[in-house]
């Protein structure tokens, strides 16, 4: 006798991307056993999050611009910091590439040593001390933050190919933004990102006392600006609050099914139980992301519905326990999931930072399995459903008819 399996899925997925994930764990199946039968259990379109006074809320919701027209200095600066708090080095790599020197020979008088001793040299002062402490860096962090750039590749390779003496303005304001943008990076790497609060103004000023210090006196954004244009308006955003209104609907299922699950999770486990109660068994739970969440929490209620197998995959579900955020379980250090509670399978890959291990969490209960995709966050939240680990792991552990 063929499982009954029913797909539940998570977060942020709505009706196309339900469709197509259903009919790649369709064809799998089928693959494994041509009697398998699957079953729908699409609760986002009732149940999900959705922007009921169709983003009346959202500030310039409907603002739509041109994508085509340039980006005027204000948008070019910010998406220059965009890229610059992910690859500080970015602006300096870039100017490298304008560099007519191919080779750094050591020894020899250059303009990249004489700015590469100005780095290791200076000291900040006491002004900008203050100011980077009231932005939530401390003074320690100048020092790691230079340790840092100094010891990268890139840096070395940019300081060697420094013979134009028209860059050297350039190459200075760029290595004080990648100095400033090491620190932001370093202080919210440690401390979170929320330990930051810093306005364009106070970060200009910052940026300005660095370039001081490293014997300059020059602002602005230089040649970038001319070079980097059409780059960043491909690469960045067009600027977000030009189109706010697109963006966030592409977005915001994600933390308001969460928020909503937590509100409202009644619904959607009710719509679980209901899609479950006529099947003919043995019921096998395919539960993906928050699905999961809500297919265990479905499972501790007091009177849970007959599911042979629960498999959850990328699951936040012993996250969700461990916080004390599940609606039927409180956290009890020690504690376990109650007799007749299914057996469970959870898959997990290590590169899904959405998916989480239970074995520890509840002992005994849980099984996990670790599969790897090959793909980066966040597309190995979704790949598992094609990974052929998952299937030959899931029809070994299948329950008997």
């Amino acid at each position: 006798m063929s499982c009954d399996f029913i797909f539940v899925h998570g977060i942020g997925v709505r009706e196309a991307a339900y469709t197509s994930t259903y009919k790649i764990i369709e064809r799998q199946l089928k693959k494994k056993d041509a009697s398998a039968r699957l079953h729908r259990c699409y609760w986002g379109g009732e149940y999900g999050s959705k922007l009921n006074a169709n983003g009346a809320s959202v500030p310039q919701f409907e603002t739509t611009r041109s994508y085509s027209r340039e980006l005027d200095n204000d948008e070019f600066t910010l998406e220059l910091w965009r890229l610059l708090y992910q690859d500080p080095l970015f602006e300096l790599q870039f100017l490298a590439q304008r560099s007519q020197q191919e080779s750094f020979v050591p020894g020899t008088d250059s303009l990249g040593t004489e700015l590469q001793a100005s780095i290791g040299e200076m000291l900040p002062s006491e002004k900008l001390i203050v100011g980077l402490a009231e932005i939530g860096i401390e003074a320690e962090w100048f020092d790691m933050a230079r340790q840092n750039i100094m010891a990268e590749p890139d840096f070395k390779n940019a300081m060697s190919k420094l013979s134009d003496e028209g860059l050297v303005s350039d190459y200075r304001k760029a290595l004080a933004r990648a100095l400033f943008a090491q620190m932001v990076v370093l202080v919210k790497d440690e401390n979170g990102s929320m330990a930051i609060s810093c306005t364009t103004k106070q970060r200009e000023q910052m940026v300005g006392m660095i370039i001081d210090a490293l014997g300059g006196s020059d602002r602005g954004i230089g040649l970038l600006f001319e070079a980097l244009g059409g780059v960043l308006k491909r690469l960045g955003t067009n600027t977000v609050r030009d189109r706010r209104g697109k963006i966030f609907n592409s977005i915001n299922a994600f933390p308001g099914d969460v928020i909503l699950y937590q509100a409202r999770g009644q619904e959607i486990r009710n719509f679980i139980r209901k899609t479950i109660a006529d099947k003919q068994g043995p019921v096998v739970l395919l539960a993906h992301s928050l699905g999961g969440v809500a297919s265990v929490d479905l499972l501790l209620e007091a009177d849970p519905p007959k599911v042979d197998l629960l498999v959850t995959v990328g699951s936040q579900s012993p996250l969700f326990y461990e916080w004390n955020a599940l609606v039927n379980k409180a956290y009890q250090a020690g504690a376990s999931l109650p007799e007749g509670y299914p057996r469970w399978l959870n898959f997990y890959d290590e590169d899904d930072f959405l998916s989480y291990i239970g074995a520890e969490i509840f002992p005994g209960k849980v099984e996990d399995i670790l599969v790897d995709s090959g793909q980066p966050f966040p597309e190995s939240h979704g790949a598992y459903w094609n990974n052929l680990d998952v299937w030959d792991a899931l029809f070994d552990r299948l329950p008997q008819s």
